[in-house]
């Protein structure tokens, strides 16, 4: 005679005030809804329902959007401190770190208020002088002249179908005023 198994589901989980407003504002800050569920550790349906605006008090909402702004201000903090160092890194390797930094600061700044961020020239500008720092040291290591290291670059871009890669490798090749 078989013996027949009960299985006893688990009161679902309660989750407080404060919960519920550090995992939306993981969410405002950019995380994926999978890897803030991960780091969290809930599950992922519950969060996406928040994310939805379901199941969420307002003021828990409010309190998740104040402290998205407050991260935002802490971002912001960041960026000035960076872009007050990039002077005196110019000469240095770490410029190309420094000006990524900056740009990363500078765009969860941007995300957190909810402002747009495809379309800051300054995070463009900061990224491709980043790439030509980087093109400049590799040229030298590897003897080359930066503009073969520049073509090289183009080249790679090309093979992977970066067409916005290529364009703005190109215009490290045009001549500038200075």
């Amino acid at each position: 005679m078989e013996e027949k198994v009960k299985i006893e589901r688990a009161e679902p989980r309660r989750y407080s005030d404060a919960e519920k407003v550090q995992a939306l504002a993981a969410l405002e800050v950019g995380s994926s809804i999978s890897a803030a569920a991960r780091a969290i550790g809930m599950p992922r349906k519950t969060l996406s329902q928040w994310g939805l605006g379901q199941a969420i008090h307002p003021s828990v909402a409010e309190a998740s959007h104040e402290k998205a702004l407050e991260l935002a201000g802490k971002f912001e903090s960041i960026a000035h401190r960076i872009v007050d160092a990039m002077p005196g890194k110019i000469g240095d390797a770490n410029l190309a770190q420094a000006a990524t930094a900056a740009g990363i600061a500078v765009d969860k700044m941007r995300l957190l208020r909810g402002e747009a961020t495809s379309n800051i020239q300054i995070t463009a500008t900061i990224n491709i002088i980043a790439i030509q720092v980087s093109l400049q040291e590799a040229a030298q290591a590897a003897g080359l002249a930066y503009s073969d290291a520049v073509q090289g670059a183009i080249e790679y871009a090309e093979e992977q179908g970066d067409r916005e890669l290529q364009r703005a490798l190109g215009g490290l090749l045009e001549p500038t005023d200075g």
